[in-house]
């Protein structure tokens, strides 16, 4: 009998474990292969828009490829100086790959997750109606700092240099 017990308070644990393990947050690295520019001026041209904005607020979805399920980050971003692109909205959605489903958080190696009151410099692709991602999420997707500066591959740039770049004929 005693033997029964301890058999059942073994299973008990277990069981009680891999529930809890079930609970434990996780965290996926996932990595995409995605094009590499070779200059600032390269990737500009390339982009369907270029602009400066701010994220508003990011929502994060499921979305099933295959058997798997990915996280997809949405992010509302207000743009406060189009470069590139004409008719504009006043706010467009930007697409990321990751994010937090339940307990488990889906990481995209090298990609800064969005967060709400980040100013960006988005050289971004059309990916449907008011909806872009980011040619190189290292590449087009980068921090302004309060100097209005922004590094892109271990060069530093002001915002207007990479307005000129949008201009056939300059430089």
């Amino acid at each position: 009998m005693k033997r029964v017990r301890v058999w059942a308070a073994a299973l008990l644990a277990v069981a009680l474990v891999a529930g809890l393990v079930r609970l434990w947050p996780r965290r996926v690295e996932m990595q995409a292969d995605y094009p590499h520019y070779a200059s600032a001026r390269q990737i500009a041209r390339r982009a369907d828009i270029v602009v400066v904005g701010r994220v508003e607020g990011v929502a994060v979805r499921a979305v099933s490829v295959g058997d798997k399920t990915l996280a997809v980050t949405e992010a509302s971003v207000r743009i406060l100086e189009p470069f590139k692109g004409e008719g504009l909205p006043a706010v467009i959605t930007v697409k990321q790959m990751g994010g937090r489903l339940g307990t488990v958080t889906y990481e995209e190696i090298d990609t800064v997750p969005y967060q709400p009151g980040q100013r960006l410099l988005l050289l971004l692709a059309r990916v449907g109606d008011g909806q872009y991602m980011a040619l190189n999420p290292e590449q087009g997707s980068l921090p302004v700092s309060a100097h209005d500066t922004v590094s892109y591959d271990g060069t530093t740039y002001r915002l207007a240099d990479i307005k000129a770049l949008m201009n056939p004929g300059t430089r």
